[in-house]
């Protein structure tokens, strides 16, 4: 990631998620349950979802219609806006030879 890629993530953490993040502490919303949060790491899942593609379009609505019915009002208005800069965001073909700076070479 450049230096222009952080700016803009700084910018939209900034700008708009803080403000969404102490919108939801003030009206002492919880994300995590705290007394659930790791047991996945420790014991397997009840259900396991069969794994399906999903388009950025259909991901955008899913998103929307979750956060919409879980109250999360706040969340679900940044959905158009965070797919917006994830697709900016988004490697292009050009970069594809180019070496991710996540791995570690070894030789």
């Amino acid at each position: 990631m450049n230096s222009t890629d952080e700016k803009r993530l700084r910018k939209f953490w900034r700008k708009r998620l803080n403000p969404a993040a102490r919108s939801l502490a003030a009206r002492g919303v919880e994300l995590l349950d705290q007394g659930a949060s790791g047991s996945s790491w420790n014991e397997p899942p009840r259900e396991v979802p069969d794994l399906e593609e999903l388009s950025c379009a259909e991901l955008e609505g899913l998103l929307i219609a979750r956060f919409e019915s879980s109250g999360l009002h706040e969340l679900s208005e940044l959905v158009p806006d965070l797919m917006r800069l994830a697709a900016e965001l988004r490697p292009s073909h050009e970069s594809e030879d180019e070496l991710d700076p996540f791995v570690y070479v070894m030789h």
